[in-house]
Protein backbone atom coordinates (compact mmCIF):
# COMPACT_ATOMS: atom_id res chain seq x y z
CA UNK A 1 0.00 0.00 0.00
CA UNK A 2 2.90 2.52 0.94
CA UNK A 3 5.26 1.68 -2.24
CA UNK A 4 1.58 2.05 -4.38
CA UNK A 5 0.82 5.36 -2.64
CA UNK A 6 4.67 6.54 -2.91
CA UNK A 7 4.54 5.85 -6.58
CA UNK A 8 1.10 7.10 -6.99
CA UNK A 9 2.23 11.07 -5.71
CA UNK A 10 5.05 10.63 -7.65
CA UNK A 11 3.28 10.25 -10.73
CA UNK A 12 0.55 12.82 -10.23
CA UNK A 13 3.27 15.26 -8.95
CA UNK A 14 5.15 15.19 -12.11
CA UNK A 15 2.41 15.57 -14.58
CA UNK A 16 1.10 18.11 -12.07
CA UNK A 17 4.02 20.46 -12.13
CA UNK A 18 4.95 19.36 -15.82
CA UNK A 19 1.24 21.04 -16.85
CA UNK A 20 1.59 24.23 -14.80
CA UNK A 21 4.82 25.04 -16.16
CA UNK A 22 3.66 26.99 -18.88
CA UNK A 23 1.66 28.93 -16.93
CA UNK A 24 3.97 30.07 -14.53
CA UNK A 25 6.49 30.41 -17.59
CA UNK A 26 3.93 32.73 -19.50
CA UNK A 27 3.46 34.97 -15.89
CA UNK A 28 7.50 35.16 -15.67
CA UNK A 29 7.34 36.23 -19.34
CA UNK A 30 4.38 38.91 -18.76
CA UNK A 31 7.07 40.44 -15.57
CA UNK A 32 9.95 41.02 -18.02
CA UNK A 33 11.98 37.36 -17.84
CA UNK A 34 13.80 36.58 -20.55
CA UNK A 35 14.10 32.51 -21.30
CA UNK A 36 17.55 31.57 -22.91
CA UNK A 37 18.82 28.65 -23.90
CA UNK A 38 22.43 27.51 -23.48
CA UNK A 39 24.29 26.49 -27.11
CA UNK A 40 25.63 23.14 -27.48
CA UNK A 41 28.54 24.12 -27.84
CA UNK A 42 28.53 25.83 -24.84
CA UNK A 43 27.40 23.04 -23.09
CA UNK A 44 29.68 20.15 -24.29
CA UNK A 45 32.48 23.39 -22.79
CA UNK A 46 30.86 23.15 -19.46
CA UNK A 47 30.75 19.45 -19.13
CA UNK A 48 33.94 19.39 -19.94
CA UNK A 49 35.56 21.55 -17.76
CA UNK A 50 32.85 19.65 -14.99
CA UNK A 51 34.96 16.41 -15.46
CA UNK A 52 38.53 18.09 -15.31
CA UNK A 53 37.29 19.59 -11.59
CA UNK A 54 35.49 16.29 -11.20
CA UNK A 55 38.31 14.24 -11.73
CA UNK A 56 40.75 16.63 -9.82
CA UNK A 57 38.67 16.57 -6.94
CA UNK A 58 38.23 12.56 -7.01
CA UNK A 59 41.89 12.92 -6.80
CA UNK A 60 41.93 14.63 -3.42
CA UNK A 61 38.63 12.91 -1.84
CA UNK A 62 37.50 8.96 -2.12
CA UNK A 63 33.86 9.72 -1.09
CA UNK A 64 33.95 12.17 -3.51
CA UNK A 65 35.40 9.65 -6.25
CA UNK A 66 33.22 7.12 -5.19
CA UNK A 67 30.20 9.60 -5.64
CA UNK A 68 31.53 10.84 -8.83
CA UNK A 69 32.18 7.54 -10.34
CA UNK A 70 28.74 5.90 -9.13
CA UNK A 71 27.06 9.12 -11.21
CA UNK A 72 29.30 8.90 -13.71
CA UNK A 73 28.38 4.79 -14.44
CA UNK A 74 24.38 5.60 -14.41
CA UNK A 75 25.66 9.08 -16.54
CA UNK A 76 27.09 6.85 -19.59
CA UNK A 77 24.28 3.90 -18.86
CA UNK A 78 21.42 6.63 -19.10
CA UNK A 79 22.78 8.60 -22.39
CA UNK A 80 21.57 6.09 -24.95
CA UNK A 81 17.80 7.43 -23.74
CA UNK A 82 18.67 10.45 -22.56
CA UNK A 83 19.91 11.45 -25.99
CA UNK A 84 17.01 10.58 -27.82
CA UNK A 85 14.71 11.05 -25.18
CA UNK A 86 13.40 14.75 -25.91
CA UNK A 87 12.50 16.45 -29.43
CA UNK A 88 14.56 18.92 -29.71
Amino acid sequence: IITTACESLLIKSAIRFSAMQPKAMEELKKQGTIFVSWKDSELQELEKAWHVIADEESAKDPLFAEVYNSYKSFSDQYAIWGDRAYLK
